[in-house]
């Protein structure tokens, strides 16, 4: 005897197995698009360092004062994860109250690799780059790094060149 069955959905099997494939592919585009992000994040924070240099070149240029870009953003010694712009007016090379800050910028979820400047070389040190009101820098190196992603070098040479570098 054959029975005639009506069939009008999908059954419990046919539901497990389009779940667990729906799974496995959203799975995998959020590991490649977590991993975009954070080499997303490093890349425009190099560009914001990077435009935070020629910023620093032509306002020392048009003041006639020092202007330098720090690492150290709250001026207690310690590379933070962001930079700080500002006139120098008490030559201490390091914010203080008496600098004017032109512009503070904090970044998330980006770290420093390394901050360097052509003065000391010392990448333990976060000394500010400098420039000058005659159009030189004493130039650096900054690496940024995504937490668990990507490195960015961005430095500028002593006639004031920006360059962007992967790692």
């Amino acid at each position: 005897m054959v029975f005639a069955m009506n069939k009008k959905g999908i059954t419990l099997i046919e539901l497990a197995v389009s779940l667990s494939i729906a799974s496995v592919l959203l799975t995998l585009a959020y590991v490649g698009f977590s991993s975009m992000v954070k080499r997303e994040r490093v890349r425009s924070a190099s560009f914001n360092i990077s435009s935070a240099f020629e910023l620093g070149k032509m306002i020392a240029v048009k003041k006639g004062k020092e202007v330098c870009l720090s690492v150290d953003v709250n001026g207690d010694g310690n590379k933070d994860s962001g930079y700080c712009l500002y006139i120098n007016k008490d030559n201490n090379i390091k914010v203080s109250s008496g600098d004017k800050i032109i512009e503070k910028k904090i970044f998330k979820n980006v770290e420093y690799d390394f901050a360097k400047t052509s003065v000391d070389n010392n990448p333990t040190v976060a000394k500010p780059i400098r420039f000058r009101p005659q159009g030189s820098v004493l130039g650096g190196t900054i690496a940024l790094k995504a937490v668990g992603g990507g490195i960015k070098k961005i430095s500028i040479d002593l006639i004031g060149k920006v360059r962007i570098k992967n790692e």
